[in-house]
C-alpha cells in the first residue's frame, strides 16, 4: 500500500486518486448481506462507471454536518495531541489501484485516528452508549485492513470546554476482515458485469 503524504484530502487530485477505488467510507455498503440492497448496487454502479470512463461519477456534495466536520477537524486533532501527548501526522491517501482509505491522521508507526465532530445531540448519544456506531466501526476496520496498522482511535470531539470528548481504541477485527476480503472478491464480478452494460 502506498502512503500519499503530498496530497490534501478534498482536492481535485485527491478525488482523481480515489476514482474507481473502493474506499473505507464504502465499507458499510460493500459488506451488506443482500446484494440487492440499494447501497451495494449504487457502489457497484459507481465503481463500474469510474473504471470504465476514467472519470469521477457524480457524488453526494455533503451537508451542514459534513461541513461542520471539516471545520472542526483541525481543532479536534490539536485537542487530541494536547490531551494525549501523541503527534498526529496527516496523510492524504493510503491504498493501491483497487482499495484505499483516507484516515484523519496517523499515530506513530502503528496507529491511526478517526475524528468525528457531531452535533450536540448525536455527541450525547455517543457519550451514553460508549460505543462506536456500526457504520463508523466498519469504516475504521476497513482503514485497518488497508493500512495493516495495529489500532485505530475513534475520537469524538465537541467544541465546548464543558463537554467531554470520547476516545475508543479499535483493534483489527479478523472476522470482519474475512467478510471484507470475500466482499472485495465478490464485488469484482459484479463490477465487471456492470461495465459490460456500459460498453458500446
Amino acid at each position: 500500500m502506498k502512503y500519499h503524504y503530498d496530497i490534501i484530502q478534498g482536492t481535485d487530485e485527491w478525488h482523481r486518486l480515489r476514482c474507481g477505488i473502493i474506499t473505507a467510507i464504502s465499507c458499510p455498503a460493500l459488506i451488506m448481506e443482500k446484494k440487492t440492497n440499494k447501497g451495494y448496487q449504487d457502489l457497484v454502479k459507481r465503481i463500474a462507471y469510474e473504471r470504465h470512463t476514467g472519470e469521477l461519477a457524480e457524488s453526494w456534495g455533503g451537508n451542514k454536518w459534513t461541513e461542520r466536520g471539516k471545520e472542526f477537524e483541525p481543532l479536534a486533532r490539536e485537542a487530541f495531541e494536547f490531551e494525549t501527548f501523541q503527534k498526529v501526522t496527516e496523510v492524504g491517501f493510503i491504498g493501491n489501484d483497487k482499495i484505499g482509505c483516507s484516515p484523519d491522521g496517523l499515530i506513530g508507526e502503528n496507529g491511526m485516528i478517526e475524528i468525528k465532530c457531531l452535533g450536540w445531540s448525536a455527541h450525547m448519544d455517543l457519550l451514553k452508549s460508549m460505543k462506536v456506531p456500526t457504520d463508523y466501526y466498519n469504516q475504521m476496520q476497513f482503514q485497518l485492513y488497508v493500512s495493516g496498522r495495529e489500532y485505530n482511535i475513534f475520537y469524538a470531539w465537541y467544541p465546548h470546554p464543558k463537554i467531554k470528548c470520547l476516545k475508543i481504541n479499535i483493534t483489527p477485527d479478523l472476522l470482519l476482515f474475512k467478510r471484507i476480503e470475500k466482499a472485495l472478491s465478490d464485488i469484482e464480478g459484479d463490477i465487471k458485469n456492470a461495465i459490460k452494460l456500459l460498453n458500446i
